[in-house]
């Protein structure tokens, strides 16, 4: 096969039936800084109103200039521990997916681990939007093979501000920076969600119509890059939902990439879900890359998790550059 056949094919993951992995706690933390849509709008010669109608948002939050997204994590991880009932100690695996990190090296997730707890086994991803599938994904898949891995910490932590151009309004119009939390253990647990299964594609024919030049910043063909979402977006969920025979009619709630409400309502729509069984955050956190749908499931499950029944399906889907792909399927454990 040449390298120009390969290049047109999609690569996928199905993770089937996973037992005995339970996501019991999440946690999240947003830049302090607020940015309303009606000051950035006037910024940048938009029309009155443009942010709220075509993005859905009334304002973003991000790090000040010169703010790392580290801290930020360490409180998303503290606060997760604090609604699990556990300590940084009980945490065997971190794994981190941070796309916009502060500096390359070290890891974020070295630095989140120092002081959560330096001895766990630490590693971060790169899967750009669909980073926290990814990271979900390989962190059940090891605990499936090492059963020394009890209790593991799923980070998600993006710091976009200093990679875009606050000239530009294409650049950086969209987006807020924050970092999410989701912590996973092997035995079942009441008021947890099962992980009951992932799908993971790439498409990587065009990769390069979202990119990070190395010293410039944010660019994208949005088109083209919102086309993509949308049909990867049903590819993956049609899979994971395929795995347990369910349908679009059988979620009870969809957590999304955190780009734009009219993405999510387009997403929503490819897969059947009514737009109104969603959780989201994008209309005051705004476009947080990667961690947007850990933030999303998170502030969902902590403002309106009573109102899920035993057994109700959560479907968390996400499509980043690349491009990258990825489903979860949680089911509720009451």
């Amino acid at each position: 096969m040449s390298a120009s056949q390969r290049s047109t094919l999609e690569y996928d993951l199905v993770v089937p039936l996973i037992d005995d992995v339970y996501l019991v706690a999440t946690g999240h933390r947003h830049g302090p800084n607020r940015l309303l849509s009606s000051d950035l709008d006037l910024k940048y010669g938009l029309a009155e109103g443009w942010s709220e109608k075509y993005l859905g948002m009334t304002e973003r939050c991000r790090l000040a200039e010169g703010d790392d997204i580290a801290p930020l994590a360490i409180d998303a991880v503290a606060d997760a521990l604090v609604r699990a009932g556990w300590s940084g100690r009980d945490i065997d695996l971190l794994v981190c997916g941070s796309t916009f990190v502060d500096q390359p090296v070290p890891p974020t997730s070295s630095r989140i681990a120092s002081e959560i707890n330096p001895d766990a086994t630490s590693f971060d991803i790169n899967a750009c939007c669909a980073g926290f599938p990814y990271a979900l994904t390989i962190a059940t898949s090891m605990m499936g093979w090492d059963t020394s891995l009890q209790k593991v910490a799923v980070c998600m932590a993006e710091n976009i501000s200093p990679y875009i151009d606050h000239d530009d309004s294409e650049s950086s119009i969209f987006f807020g920076d924050a970092a999410g939390t989701a912590l996973l253990q092997r035995t079942p647990r009441s008021g947890a969600f099962q992980v009951v299964g992932a799908e993971l594609t790439n498409d990587s024919s065009s990769p390069d119509f979202v990119k990070v030049p190395r010293g410039g910043h944010f660019s994208h063909d949005g088109p083209r890059s919102y086309k993509h979402v949308v049909r990867l977006s049903e590819v993956v969920g049609r899979r994971v939902l395929d795995l347990v025979g369910a349908d679009g009619g059988d979620v009870r709630i969809l957590v999304g990439h955190q780009s734009s409400t009219r993405l999510l309502a387009d997403v929503a729509d490819s897969l059947d879900i009514p737009v109104d069984r969603q959780w989201r955050n994008v209309s005051w956190a705004g476009n947080q890359s990667g961690a947007g749908s850990l933030t999303a499931l998170s502030h969902g499950w902590q403002e309106s998790g009573d109102e899920l029944d035993d057994g109700d399906l959560v479907l968390v889907v996400s499509v980043g550059a690349g491009i990258t792909a990825g489903a979860v399927l949680l089911r509720w454990n009451a």
